[in-house]
């Protein structure tokens, strides 16, 4: 039997302004700790642009804030967790034919092979840019698909009901006989757009190659749309989207805490532990070397 979304931890998500989302997070249950430790509740917010400062919601007493790793962090940040993300750049090019074209032999190839298979099993793909609410049960169970098969459920379907309705949140689907068969949930944030969650329906998706164009039809639609300059699609998923033309950009997430104790605790162990989240988006923590002065010298 899984892990559901409530027994990790995850209980509630809801938007907030300037593209941040507010989580109630069981520490122990996010760590893998749940049986062993009491659950401790806290509040995370965190933003989905991972460039500008977002409104720190009065409730919130610690706060994940996601920023590339060479802009400065909050001045009340006091642990980092270190991450790569997977971007494309796509500011050089003034149409889409000059994309494929400037790739280099085995990045083409895959577009090749991505495109006739894609086309070949009787698929097509739309940008709904308007209001999606009447899509939403499918677009929920497409990623729920996802989230079991990855063991991490984050969003519930009242997040997805809510951002349906927002100018900022866009949809990118795979059709197959007049069914979404795979999506994309898009975050605007100019001039970059983000791809935040996608859902699957693998009995289709996996056959006619839905993933990989879907990222090129998203990448056509950056560029054919003319407002962004780059293409952020997250962490996971390293290899697959290294092939479809996507390069790791260094990143960097601060924790914050409102709470003198919560930030006085977690400097402390900042000084001993360092965080990571790995490509498949798990939480890795590690202890650090200690300063030789302070090792212990076996005899």
């Amino acid at each position: 039997m899984g892990t559901s979304s409530k027994e990790k931890g995850w209980l509630t998500a809801r938007p907030l302004e300037k593209y941040s989302s507010l989580h109630e997070l069981s520490l122990t249950g996010w760590m893998g700790l749940g049986k062993i430790l009491p659950k401790l509740p806290i509040f995370i917010e965190f933003n989905f642009n991972l460039h500008s400062p977002f409104r720190i919601d009065p409730k919130a007493s610690l706060a994940f804030q996601t920023h590339d790793a060479y802009i400065p962090g909050s001045p009340l940040k006091c642990f980092t967790i270190t991450h790569t993300r997977w971007r494309a750049d796509i500011s050089s090019y003034s149409t889409f034919d000059e994309f494929p074209a400037s790739l280099s032999r085995w990045h083409r190839c895959n577009y090749l092979k991505s495109e006739k298979t894609f086309k070949n099993y009787g698929c097509t793909v739309t940008v709904i840019e308007d209001d999606w609410t009447e899509h939403v049960d499918v677009v929920y169970k497409l990623y729920c698909n996802v989230a079991k098969k990855h063991g991490d459920k984050l969003y519930d379907i009242c997040f997805f009901r809510e951002i349906a309705k927002r100018d900022d949140y866009k949809l990118i689907c795979a059709w197959f006989e007049g069914e979404i068969i795979s999506m994309f949930v898009l975050e605007e944030e100019l001039p970059t757009i983000h791809s935040i969650c996608c859902g699957m329906d693998y009995d289709h998706s996996s056959r006619c190659y839905a993933y990989s164009w879907l990222h090129y039809e998203l990448i056509r639609f950056a560029i054919e749309t003319k407002k962004y300059k780059n293409i952020d699609v997250g962490m996971s998923a390293d290899n697959s989207k290294r092939g479809i033309c996507f390069s790791p950009v260094p990143s960097h997430m601060d924790i914050c805490a409102k709470s003198v104790i919560t930030r006085s605790f977690l400097k402390f162990i900042s000084s001993f532990v360092t965080g990571t989240i790995t490509p498949d988006a798990k939480l890795k923590l590690k202890l650090r070397k200690l300063p030789r002065h302070l090792a212990v010298v076996k005899k």
